[in-house]
């Protein structure tokens, strides 16, 4: 998993450093009065992906969205059955993101976008990978925070 962590971590430093160079050549193009318009839709490309794949670190540091105060209430036994339930039903969604999100691509791959001539679905690719990487955070969290709370009991 810390090969995993390394491996996206980088394509999110890469992805974020593309961006701010996009977006700089954009402000900068403006200002010197040259047109640059595939600037702007290499920002929002750009973007896309780091948005998906970055959800793998709001997953890793337990910052998604959950019920905490009430879970972490609730009597071992039931934590635990409630708590796995929570993420299986987390894993199943991003699942089915994955799977439209790869249709989505599929049939994608003809319509260009209008400045760079990318194939739309080679953008929307970060549906499925995105959530790939945010199924690994999720179970490798899940693994992580149970085995905490069970150290935490015993």
């Amino acid at each position: 998993m810390v090969i995993t962590r390394k491996i996206i971590s980088s394509l999110v430093v890469t992805l974020f450093f593309l961006l701010i160079l996009a977006v700089t050549l954009q402000v900068v193009s403006r200002i010197l009065s040259i047109t640059m318009p595939w600037t702007e839709e290499m920002a929002r490309f750009l973007f896309i992906w780091l948005a998906f794949i970055g959800g793998y670190f709001t997953i890793r540091r337990g910052v998604n969205i959950t019920f905490d105060l009430v879970i972490d209430m609730l009597p071992q036994s039931i934590w635990k059955v409630v708590f796995t339930g929570l993420n299986v039903v987390s894993v199943l969604f991003l699942g089915l993101v994955g799977y439209l999100g790869i249709n989505l691509s599929i049939l994608n791959m003809t319509n260009l976008s209008p400045v760079m001539g990318v194939p739309y679905g080679y953008i929307y690719f970060a549906l499925p990978i995105g959530a790939l990487v945010m199924i690994f955070a999720q179970i490798e969290t899940y693994l992580i925070l149970i085995k905490k709370r069970n150290e935490e009991l015993c």
